[in-house]
C-alpha cells in the first residue's frame, strides 16, 4: 500500500520497529506477519498460557457457586 510505512522484524533478536515483539505472551501482528510469510508454525511462539492444554487446567477443578446474589454485601 503507497501510504504504509514499512517496519522492520527481527525474529532471531525479537525485535520490531513497530515497538511491541509480544504483548502479554502473544506475538504483535507484525510479528506474525512475518512468520506467516516464512511459513513458521505461528503456534510455536504463542506462550503455553493460551494452549488449550493449560486452559483445561483452570476448569479441572470445582467451582464453588456464590450463592444468592442478595445475600452478598453492597459494593460501593
Amino acid at each position: 500500500m503507497p501510504n504504509e510505512k514499512a517496519l522492520a522484524v527481527d525474529i532471531a533478536m525479537r525485535t520490531c520497529d513497530y515497538g511491541h515483539f509480544q504483548v502479554e505472551r502473544l506475538p504483535s501482528r507484525h510479528v506474525i506477519t512475518c512468520y506467516a510469510n516464512q511459513r513458521f508454525n505461528c503456534q510455536l511462539y504463542v506462550n503455553d498460557v493460551y494452549k488449550m492444554t493449560e486452559v483445561r487446567k483452570v476448569y479441572r477443578f470445582e467451582f464453588v457457586p456464590l450463592g444468592n446474589l442478595e445475600t452478598w454485601p453492597a459494593y460501593p
